[in-house]
């Protein structure tokens, strides 16, 4: 089951399958339309990582309504349309039209999420640095090979089909079999990775919801979640 905001399992103010959606986004209108500049609308445009409940959070809302969303237990991040009304953050699952509402305020640097049902799991998370970069979120979380990847570059010469692991962090570690390095995006299609004793390489990314695509020096190579 797709862990999402509200809409998931274990996550804030959860709604249950086959019950037909409260507080449903209004058809074409976006999070500008409820928020004027300088107002808590505003304030909720960035990177923010916590905790709902038990469960880490990665979570970045974009200008225009649309947010993306990581949960450490989840394989992949999910994409979000959002609506702010006052105090009341309405949530829409871009791919499943799934949608809830819930309480939120924002003081200083943490962002505070109350479900609106009693009894579902209240957030807390803190303001992190962002590039306001759609790639950095879609990046996080586990990645396997589905190719031999080839080529000379140090994180590719091991990777097995299958079998190797990559797992990108949102502090900016990456884990290549065991290998730590760091990363950090250039912009949106551009990647730099470093590690110890490792020249630092600049990559040409490619990355959705379930596809990764890394190219750097004519090697390259693809993995899935």
């Amino acid at each position: 089951m797709a862990v999402v905001i509200m809409l998931g399992a274990v996550a804030c103010g959860a709604q249950e399958p086959g019950k037909a959606p409260t507080d449903k986004a209004s058809p074409g209108s976006t999070g500008a339309d409820k928020a004027s500049p300088g107002s808590t609308g505003a304030a909720i445009v960035g990177k923010w990582a916590g905790t709902c409940g038990k469960n880490s959070l990665v979570m970045e809302f974009f200008p225009g309504g649309r947010a993306i969303e990581k949960y450490e237990v989840a394989a992949a991040s999910h994409d979000l349309h959002y609506e702010i009304n006052d105090n009341t953050l309405t949530l829409t699952d871009s791919s499943n039209k799934r949608s809830g509402s819930v309480k939120f305020s924002i003081s200083g640097d943490t962002l505070s999420i109350q479900p609106t049902d009693a009894g579902n799991t209240s957030c807390s998370l803190a303001r992190h640095a962002s590039r306001g970069l759609a790639s950095e979120m879609y990046v996080l979380g586990e990645w396997t090979p589905t190719n031999r990847c080839g080529g000379n570059v140090f994180i590719f010469s091991s990777a097995v089909p299958g079998e190797s692991r990559i797992e990108f962090l949102e502090d900016g570690k990456m884990i290549a079999d065991n290998l730590e390095m760091h990363y950090s995006f250039l912009n949106e299609t551009r990647m730099e990775v470093s590690a110890a004793q490792s020249e630092t390489v600049v990559f040409d990314v490619k990355v959705s919801t379930d596809a990764l695509t890394l190219t750097s020096r004519s090697s390259g190579c693809a993995l899935r979640r």
